[in-house]
């Protein structure tokens, strides 16, 4: 799974960084051909606000909770569901 970072102009298009402990970024963003699995998609790297697209459904959720650890929730975005 990779991340792309946002955080401003100096990024280029395409570019990629993993999410992780101490990281700044400000907006996170990654994909896969299915929904994300709860307490699995993204557990250690993404943090709340991260947004992930199921490129299959065509869904976009975003992370609405997470310890680091072992918990990580996702919630499908507006009336996509």
């Amino acid at each position: 799974m990779s991340y792309i970072n946002t955080t401003g102009p100096s990024v280029m298009p395409g570019s990629r960084q993993r999410m992780g402990a101490g990281s700044d970024s400000s907006l996170a963003m990654t994909s896969g051909a299915a929904a994300p699995t709860v307490n699995v998609t993204g557990l250690g790297t993404a943090k709340v606000g991260t947004l992930y697209t199921d490129t299959v459904a065509g869904k976009l959720y975003i992370c609405t909770a997470t310890n680091g650890t072992s918990t990580i929730v996702w919630t499908v975005v507006g009336s996509q569901v």
